[in-house]
């Protein structure tokens, strides 16, 4: 048991194996001072009055959120949907909390091409923002760079944190749409290309371009309905400047899920057109098999004729019978020749 226990444990992947949380807290007044970087055993609950707070947790675990009910009373249910990596988007209110999970790529990539996701918790108050993620995350780790920056912190609250945090996570998608745009002007080349190379189906690729371009259209979907409740809906949470910016990155869903239809149609007609070419390489190549076993035909009825294993047969004895024949079937042959070129056959 031992044994099988240890092996199992070789088998683990290091990107699976456990994490160590890691706690990021700041703290700024808006009055143009730096933000301070504090330890998170510095913290009693809510940041006190004329302060901010944003607290950041990578890899929480069990009694990572726990720690974040008991300081600042989050609803068991939220902290719940954050320990739950597979969730589903959602966006909810408990009492003065605004609770968002949204998925964000992950920079890995499963075997077939398919972007990896992790959703992320948001919790938004009118002077304090928590997040927790599963795994590093390249907009978290920008908007962490962003809290040494005074015009970034003079005079803006959480609420413009969330928003950056939303369209860095909105970002990542558009990077990797423009990737696959990229992508798509390769296949297109390859299959528009004057000849046919040797081992090349483009088939197999346009099967897993277009299957990542769905999973990533779903992704934005999700993204497009949360970010569309907060700008229409009138959240206290968000101030008026805030949400004008929120609109911004919804436009920004809106383009790209537009531009993600217009990518899967244009997979659809590649495929098409090669499928097409396929079908007209096989007719030009049975057309040059028919022409062939059209000329072969009455060759093959002469051979057999005088290849026939009979004492008396015309022109046996006739020195010149041989090339006699052969001229025939030259001439046989040229003809025919001649005709399928009058009939444009090839």
């Amino acid at each position: 048991m031992a044994r099988a226990k240890a092996k199992t444990k070789a088998k683990t992947k290091p990107e699976d194996a456990p994490r160590t949380p890691e706690w990021f807290c700041a703290v700024w007044t808006g009055n143009g001072e730096p933000a301070e970087i504090v330890p998170v055993d510095s913290l009693t609950g809510p940041p006190e009055a004329g302060t901010y707070l944003w607290v950041d947790v990578q890899s929480p675990g069990p009694e990572d959120t726990a720690r974040l009910g008991k300081l600042f009373n989050f609803h068991p249910l939220a902290l719940e949907d954050v320990l739950n990596d597979r969730g589903l988007p959602k966006q909810e209110t408990y009492g003065g909390t605004l609770f968002t999970v949204m998925s964000a790529l992950s920079g890995r990539d499963t075997a077939d091409g398919t972007p990896v996701t992790v959703n992320v918790g948001l919790f938004l108050r009118e002077r304090m923002l928590v997040t927790c993620h599963s795994r590093p995350l390249a907009c978290v780790d920008e908007v962490r760079r962003m809290m040494s920056d005074r015009d970034l912190l003079d005079h803006h609250t959480p609420d413009y944190l969330y928003y950056l945090l939303l369209d860095g996570i909105i970002d990542e998608y558009l990077t990797r749409a423009e990737k696959l745009e990229a992508k798509l002007d390769d296949i297109e080349e390859e299959v528009f290309q004057p000849r046919f190379r040797r081992n090349s189906d483009p088939r197999r690729v346009i099967y897993e371009t277009r299957r990542q371009l769905s999973r990533l259209g779903q992704l934005m979907l999700s993204k497009e309905e949360t970010l569309r409740a907060l700008v229409l809906r009138d959240y206290p949470q968000i101030k008026a400047d805030t949400r004008t910016h929120l609109r911004d990155v919804l436009d920004h869903v809106l383009r790209a899920r537009d531009h993600l239809t217009m990518m899967r149609e244009l997979l659809t007609a590649l495929m098409e057109s090669h499928l097409s070419r396929l079908s007209m390489r096989l007719e030009e190549s049975m057309k040059l098999l028919t022409i062939i076993g059209t000329i072969m035909l009455p060759l093959s009825f002469l051979t057999g004729i005088w290849g026939m294993n009979f004492k008396h047969m015309p022109g046996l004895d006739w020195p010149h019978s041989f090339p006699v024949l052969c001229g025939f079937m030259v001439a046989l042959v040229a003809v025919m020749l001649a005709v399928f070129r009058r009939m444009r056959l090839f």
